[in-house]
């Protein structure tokens, strides 16, 4: 059984929508949808969601899907890169301080671009989700 059966069993068991699920979880039904249809595979972030809102183990959702595993190394790298992306545009905003005033000259073009490129990253690291806090056992 993969994650998208295991998702539409729980909804089953615990009679909820796929619009209910959207809305505990703030994604559309059509994310829902595609997961339990298998033409795409929530992050590990929903499924910690899912775990705690239906009180369903993580272990329960994912055993036995090779997909799942992929996806959280994948969510993994990509944070990674994004790491990677902002500390390389904060040095090259300080490079660019540097040299414009070390030499009486200010590339400001510049400096908004890379100030926005960090902005930018950060906003998609740390991006939060607005929905229902985790229930605390």
């Amino acid at each position: 059984m993969n994650i998208g059966q295991r998702i539409y069993k729980i909804r089953q068991q615990k009679n909820i929508t796929q619009e209910q699920l959207a809305k505990d979880l703030a994604i559309s039904r059509q994310a829902v949808s595609k997961w339990e249809s298998g033409k795409a595979i929530p992050d590990i972030e929903n499924l910690m969601y899912i775990s705690s809102l239906y009180d369903v183990s993580l272990d329960e959702l994912i055993k036995g899907d090779n997909k799942v595993g992929q996806k959280i190394i994948a969510d993994a790298s990509a944070k990674k890169w994004h790491k990677l992306s902002i500390l390389f545009f904060a040095t090259l905003l300080v490079y660019i301080m540097w040299f414009g005033s070390a030499h009486g000259i200010w590339q400001l073009g510049l400096g908004i671009a890379t100030l926005s490129m960090i902005i930018i990253d950060t906003r998609i690291l740390l991006r939060n989700r607005v929905s229902k806090p985790l229930k605390r056992q």
